[in-house]
């Protein structure tokens, strides 16, 4: 299955949609027989996009923030709640985010489960659609040479 995305910005509305202002599916996947691409299609939507402002995962908007202030602004990370800032306060600054520690480190781990949830899902799907390429091509249908990975003992992965 081959997708043509149009270059530029990249989420996961464009690979799911074929246009991004509406929820509809694309044809390649309504269809599709990858039970692992489905999970990663059911997991994309724990994440936020600009049009969307309601998602399936309460951090999302919060999560979408703090990426955007990293991206184009700064975050404060605090160690105590600071007080709130109202404009001409000292601890009000227009081009800051402030977020707790605690709070900042929960949502950091939140989502490298997700990121970790999101690669086992694409490496089972890509594995799911090399098994059906290699059922389809039959015995016949060309050259593979599998590739063998040992295993490793929990003690030596230090």
């Amino acid at each position: 299955m081959q997708l043509k995305i149009p270059i530029g910005a990249v989420s996961f509305r464009k690979v799911w949609s074929a246009d991004p202002k509406t929820a509809e599916l694309r044809l390649q996947f309504s269809n599709l027989q990858n039970w692992p691409w489905r999970g990663l299609f059911w997991l994309s939507k724990d994440f936020i996009d600009a049009e969307l402002r309601a998602s399936a995962e309460p951090d999302a908007q919060e999560l979408s923030l703090i990426r955007n202030c990293l991206e184009h602004r700064y975050l404060k990370i605090h160690e105590i709640e600071p007080p709130k800032a109202r404009k001409g306060d000292l601890w009000h600054d227009r081009m800051a985010h402030s977020v707790q520690r605690e709070e900042f480190n929960r949502k950091t781990l939140r989502l490298l489960k997700l990121s970790r949830a999101a690669l086992i899902y694409l490496s089972l799907g890509m594995h799911r659609e090399e098994q059906q390429r290699e059922e389809k091509k039959g015995p016949d249908g060309g050259l593979a040479a599998p590739m063998h990975l040992d295993t490793w003992q929990d003690e030596w992965k230090q």
